[in-house]
C-alpha cells in the first residue's frame, strides 16, 4: 500500500477507520509505505502525525522504519518535518 499525504490530513476518528480498513483489505506480510508531515499547525497544511501516533493507530502492523525526507523538497515542506513510515502487517 502507498499513502502519499492522506493519513496525516485525517481527523483522529478518520485515522482509526483508515487503519482498520487498510488492515481489512490486506493480508499478513503486506507493506504500507506512508509519507506524512510531522505534527504541527501550519496554516492550510495537514496537522501531521508522528511515530507514536502511527504505532498507536496501526495496532496490527509493525513499524519497520521512520525516515526523515528533506532531500529535494522545497523549504516550506522541509520545515513540516516530512517522514516516510514503513510498516508491515503482522
Amino acid at each position: 500500500m502507498l499513502d502519499i499525504g492522506c493519513f496525516h490530513g485525517l481527523t483522529a476518528g478518520e485515522r482509526i477507520d483508515y487503519a482498520a480498513e487498510i488492515t481489512r483489505i490486506t493480508e499478513p506480510g503486506a507493506c504500507l509505505l506512508m509519507f506524512a508531515f510531522g505534527p504541527g499547525r501550519r496554516g492550510p497544511l495537514p496537522r501531521g502525525t508522528d511515530r507514536a501516533e502511527v504505532e498507536r493507530t496501526f495496532t496490527q502492523w509493525r513499524l519497520i522504519s521512520d525516515v526523515a525526507d528533506t532531500g529535494v523538497l522545497p523549504p516550506p515542506v522541509r520545515r513540516s518535518n516530512p517522514r516516510w513510515f514503513h510498516l508491515a502487517r503482522t
